[in-house]
C-alpha cells in the first residue's frame, strides 16, 4: 500500500464515465498505485465494472449526499492508514490526467507536504467554464476571500488531505453537500493548528462535459453546448441556489468556531 491514495466520487447512473476510464486507466496507474472511488447507489454497474477492471477499489456511499460520500473519504484515509489522499470527483480526474498528466504527477508528490492543501483553477483553467458557473463561483471565492484575508478558489473539489486533517475534519463536518467545499477549510482554520495552503492547477479546467456527449453532440460540439448552458434560466438558478448555500455554511461555521 502506498502512502498516499487517489480518493474520487462518482454518480454516473448512464455509464457516461466508462469509456475514459478505459482508456485512461494506464495513465492513472502509473501516478497513483492506490485509487479508490466512492461511488452512489445510483452509478451503473457498468461504470463500476469499469472501474474494478481498471484496479480501482469501488466502495458503495454510505449514505446520501455529496457530505457525506467526501466524509466516507476522509474515513478511508484513516481506516486504510494512509498518511494523506488526493481527493477529487472522478470526471475531474480523468479529464486531469488526459489533458496534463505532468502537472498530476507533481500534484501528487507535493500533497505529502501540507496538512490541508486545496488545489484551485488558474484563471485560464477557471475561464473555461460556462458564465453561470464562473459568475457564481466567483461570487463565492471573494466572500471566502473576505473571511480568510486570502483569494482561494474553493469551488474545484480537489484537496490534498493528510490523516490528521481528515480526523480533525470528521469531528466537526456536518455540511450535507458541496458546502464542504468552504466547510472544511474554515474547520482546519479555526479548530485546528494544521496548516492550510493552496495552489492552482490547469488540469481541473471545465470537465463536466465527460458526462454529457450526447448533448454535445446535439448542439454540434463543446462551444455551442457551453453557450446554451449560458443561457439556461435553471443553470443560473442551479449555480446561485449552491453559492447561497456556500455563504451560509460559511457563516455556520464560523458561528460554531467562537
Amino acid at each position: 500500500m502506498s502512502d498516499i491514495a487517489l480518493v474520487c466520487l462518482t454518480r454516473d447512473p448512464e455509464a457516461n464515465l466508462e469509456p475514459s476510464i478505459v482508456k485512461l486507466q494506464h495513465k492513472l496507474s502509473e501516478i497513483y498505485n492506490d485509487r479508490i472511488v466512492i461511488a452512489s447507489r445510483d452509478t451503473a454497474p457498468k461504470t463500476n465494472t469499469a472501474l474494478t477492471e481498471s484496479g480501482w477499489t469501488v466502495i458503495d456511499q454510505s449514505e446520501e449526499g455529496v457530505g457525506e460520500a467526501r466524509r466516507d473519504a476522509l474515513r478511508i484515509a484513516i481506516q486504510e492508514n494512509y498518511t494523506h489522499i488526493h481527493l477529487c470527483d472522478l470526471d475531474r480526474a480523468l479529464h486531469w490526467v488526459s489533458t496534463y498528466p505532468d502537472e498530476m504527477k507533481r500534484i501528487h508528490n507535493e500533497i505529502p507536504n501540507h496538512d490541508f492543501l486545496i488545489l484551485g483553477r488558474t484563471h485560464r483553467a477557471f475561464e473555461t467554464h460556462p458564465k453561470p458557473q464562473r459568475l457564481t463561483e466567483n461570487l463565492t471565492n471573494q466572500f471566502f476571500q473576505n473571511l480568510t484575508g486570502q483569494y482561494i478558489d474553493v469551488n474545484a473539489a480537489s484537496r490534498g488531505i493528510s490523516s490528521k486533517a481528515a480526523e480533525t475534519i470528521l469531528n466537526h463536518s456536518q455540511a450535507i453537500s458541496f458546502e464542504t467545499d468552504v466547510e472544511w477549510p474554515l474547520i482546519i482554520k479555526h479548530k485546528s493548528h494544521l496548516r492550510l495552503s493552496y495552489l492552482e492547477v490547469e488540469g481541473l479546467e471545465f470537465e463536466t462535459h465527460l458526462k454529457h456527449q450526447k448533448e454535445i453532440e446535439a448542439f454540434n460540439g463543446i462551444e455551442q453546448w457551453k453557450k446554451s448552458l449560458d443561457q439556461d434560466p435553471q443553470e443560473w438558478l442551479k449555480r446561485v441556489i449552491i453559492a447561497k448555500k456556500m455563504i451560509e455554511t460559511s457563516i455556520q461555521t464560523l458561528d460554531n468556531s467562537t
